[in-house]
């Protein structure tokens, strides 16, 4: 038997849905089954089974309807509903209903995200929210025990949400990722969490000035409707895009040894190439492919946001699998002045590694470093 409680109430014995009857035995199966095993007082059942509203005689009418939900559940399964000196208990292991289950793999996601394992948490978390069809134990009034236990599984509902983002940016998908926290933060606009994350993805999509922006929203929002400054984590996150801090990189994209090693570690991950047409750059595409059959080192210049990254990208992406020569991070240079290494512009780092200055005029976008004799 599985009972299905994130939603209108639903029992099943195998692919067979059960009929329960009216209000009074889903009312009084919901009660039951959000005790998750434990006996419940005939007075606590009579509460959440008709409110104030109930049958004069109260007690009588709770043994009837008891009686009508065994029937309905069948000679096997009506052996379920005990009666105890405590009250009534549903004798159902917990993993038996959905939301048992729900709190089963948001459990599973966190351990295996926190272990490295990106993909898995991905599947954890989304099979987690695949159970959630609404409000849980939708038959049952409010009462102190119904809003403490749906408080309980709207905040693991909201961390899944949450954590099923940030598995998928570690996993590399962030473009799904930043998709769906844009909604997450609407959503739930106090809940600091999605903010982070979004940032963090926007940021590793080459989206910096959105995610300052992003940044500033959050802070304006909190100060408005809450007089309060953003948490230690926004903070620190603001930081760290102001700082070009690495760490926000994925972990692949980091990695660096020093000047003097001879190992350089090698990304063998091709770019990705956007969903958006490349348009207009047919000339400087074929610029740069003639100048790297030419030329060791070729560096595209320009300000930020004309179509740097994209250029190189688009090429890359348009070579052969087997052509294609590895991603290699160039070396971080020595932290020689008061300012963080990852402040010093890529065209420094990049001419300290070549130990070359002599840059060879080109036109827009497109500057060469001289072959080395």
């Amino acid at each position: 038997m599985f009972c299905l409680v994130l939603g209108p109430l639903d029992a099943r014995i195998g692919d067979v849905a059960l009929a329960l009857g009216g209000p009074a035995p889903r009312r009084l199966l919901a009660a039951l089954l959000m005790a998750e095993g434990k006996p419940v007082g005939d007075d606590e059942l009579i509460d959440l089974v008709w409110g104030a509203d109930g049958p004069a005689n109260q007690p009588a009418a709770l043994r009837v309807v008891v009686s009508r939900l065994r029937g309905a559940m069948g000679a096997d399964e009506g052996r379920l509903l005990e009666r105890t000196v405590a009250g009534y208990r549903f004798r159902l292991d917990v993993a038996q209903t959905d939301a048992g289950r729900f709190t089963e793999l948001v459990a599973a996601g966190g351990r295996l995200l926190g272990d490295g394992q990106h993909d898995r948490s991905v599947a954890a978390y989304s099979e987690a929210l695949r159970l959630w069809r609404g409000e849980p134990w939708a038959e049952l009034a409010e009462s102190p025990a119904v809003t403490a236990a749906r408080a309980r599984l709207h905040e693991l509902h909201a961390v899944a949400v949450e954590e099923l983002q940030a598995a998928r940016l570690a996993a590399g998908n962030t473009a799904e990722a930043v998709a769906s926290l844009t909604g997450a933060v609407t959503e739930a606009p106090y809940r600091e969490r999605r903010w982070e994350l979004l940032v963090l993805g926007l940021y590793r999509s080459g989206r910096q000035g959105q995610a300052l922006a992003e940044l500033r929203r959050i802070r304006t929002l909190l100060a408005d409707d809450l007089g309060v400054d953003p948490g230690p984590g926004l903070r620190e996150l603001e930081r760290q895009l102001l700082d070009h801090d690495q760490a926000l990189l994925p972990v692949a994209a980091t990695r660096s040894v020093p000047l003097s090693s001879t190992a350089v570690p090698v990304l063998q991950r091709r770019p990705s190439r956007p969903l958006s047409l490349c348009i207009g750059r047919e000339s400087e595409l074929a610029l740069l492919s003639s100048l790297l059959e030419q030329r060791r080192l070729v560096t595209l210049v320009g300000p930020g946001g004309v179509g740097k990254t994209r250029l190189a990208v688009e090429h890359r992406a348009a070579l052969p699998a087997a052509s294609a020569n590895p991603i290699t991070p160039p070396p971080l240079l020595p932290n020689t002045s008061a300012r963080p290494p990852a402040r010093l512009s890529m065209s420094t780092r990049v001419s300290a590694a070549c130990s070359s200055t002599d840059i060879v005029a080109a036109p827009p976008l497109l500057r060469e470093f001289p072959r080395r004799s």
